[in-house]
């Protein structure tokens, strides 16, 4: 079952490293009409046009989650005019969909992986959270 809304407030990292995902119920936007349950930046392309998401939706987010460890912000951005930290969901939503993946920023050992993670394909993403976990090690 695919959670929906893996971002870093949901990631608890143990005294081990080990980490868990919790709070499996989804954030909904009611202030934005029509805009799917996930937190908008880490919504994967498929749930920002409602299609059918599972598994690799997680892994475009642990993708994005990755990306905002590395380089401190998520790798895509848009915020309201005038209204400091308030995101502008349909400028993320734009940007998820059809904005390259910002490379040019990561680190040179995870261009290919973050390459790969945030995949507008789903098709083009790691094919299990195993798979991305052994890469990223």
């Amino acid at each position: 079952m695919p959670h929906r809304d893996v971002k870093p407030d949901n990631i608890l990292v143990q005294a081990d490293g080990t980490s868990k995902l919790a709070d499996f119920g989804v954030v909904v936007h009611a202030e934005e009409p029509g805009v799917p349950a996930g937190t908008p930046a880490y919504m994967s392309p498929e749930l920002w046009t409602r299609h059918q998401a599972g598994p690799p939706a997680d892994l475009y987010a642990a993708a994005c989650v990755l990306f905002e460890a590395v380089r401190g912000r998520p790798p895509y951005r848009a915020y309201k005019e005038g209204v400091a930290g308030e995101p502008d969901v349909p400028a993320l939503r734009d940007k998820h969909l059809v904005e390259p993946v910002p490379l040019e920023v990561a680190p040179d050992t995870l261009r290919d992986l973050l390459k790969r993670g945030l995949a507008k394909d789903p098709a083009a993403r790691y094919a299990s959270a195993r798979q991305f976990a052994a890469e990223v090690e």
